[in-house]
């Protein structure tokens, strides 16, 4: 390449990202601004390589593009449903892999389901490294045995959030989650994996044999692979997030409050204080009614 470049090199250069590589006009005018960089670092003048037809260019694959996303059918994320749940399940148990990793992703599956957790909330972000502050380890998960009001006991696992997303402020977030004795029942699925799991209360949580940390992006690689032969994805996608959304549709269905769906998934500045605040018989009792669907 010569410098400094001209409009038509410009044009060249840019028909080649639009065409060849395919990208967007976004992408195009990050290339662009690189160019313009390059020109600096050389010491040559910098030409205002967006003008004219070039800036033309680019607003016209604008265009395209946003008419092409308009007239494109929204697929949209599904919620995880009991069913979608039970499904789950099902490919969990005829999936060829090392009982590890069948145990683990269903123990992550139903956690992240009847806690109505954010993925990055369980999972670690990276495999190669974990900052302690943010990531939920083995120390932050306690199991334990309540009695209940009336009679009975129930367990939970006491599950500690560190830097939850409802509470800006450097805050936690304890959040009970408890077993519902039905075929997704958390706390069984929780015991089954952490008894073939060396302790460590200062390894990352949900992790493989070897140490390495399940990560959010892999669980969704690995949930589309279980569930791609099932479920048509041009219609809807079920991702990590879909979990989230799980437990308050089924709560919106069954006919809980408003208030309640919002404590149960901690959707608004105050949901951790309105959360505990509901009653821990409240939630067992709805847990047991889960149970039994």
């Amino acid at each position: 390449m010569e410098f400094p470049w001209r409009q038509k090199d410009t044009l060249l250069f840019t028909d080649w990202l639009l065409s060849d590589r395919n990208v967007s006009a976004a992408t195009a005018s990050c290339y662009l601004a690189g160019i313009r960089k390059l020109h600096e670092l050389r010491g040559v003048e910098n030409p205002d390589i967006r003008k004219g037809l070039v800036n033309q260019v680019l607003k016209g694959k604008k265009n395209t593009e946003a008419v092409t996303k308009r007239c494109a059918e929204h697929k949209g994320r599904l919620p995880v449903t009991l069913t979608v749940m039970k499904l789950i399940k099902e490919v969990i148990r005829a999936w060829q892999q090392p009982m590890e990793w069948r145990l683990l992703m269903w123990a992550v599956c139903t956690l992240a389901f009847h806690g109505s957790f954010r993925i990055h909330e369980l999972l670690c972000q990276h495999e190669t490294y974990f900052d302690p502050d943010f990531t939920l380890l083995e120390q932050d998960v306690q199991l334990k045995k309540q009695k209940l009001t009336g009679g009975g006991v129930t367990e939970i696992l006491i599950v500690t959030v560190k830097a939850p997303k409802e509470n800006r402020k450097g805050g936690v977030a304890v959040i009970d989650v408890y077993e519902t004795g039905g075929p997704t029942c958390p706390v069984k699925a929780f015991k089954q994996w952490k008894n073939r799991q060396q302790s460590d209360d200062n390894k990352v949580l949900f992790r493989s044999s070897d140490g390495t940390p399940l990560t959010g992006r892999r669980f969704n690689v690995l949930l589309k692979q279980l569930l791609g032969p099932h479920i048509d994805y041009s219609k809807g996608s079920i991702t990590a997030h879909s979990f989230r959304s799980g437990i308050p549709s089924l709560l919106g269905e069954l006919g809980h409050t408003d208030e309640e769906i919002k404590r149960v998934g901690r959707w608004s500045s105050r949901a951790f204080e309105h959360y505990m605040k509901l009653p821990r018989t409240t939630r067992a009792a709805i847990a047991q009614k889960l149970g039994k669907l």
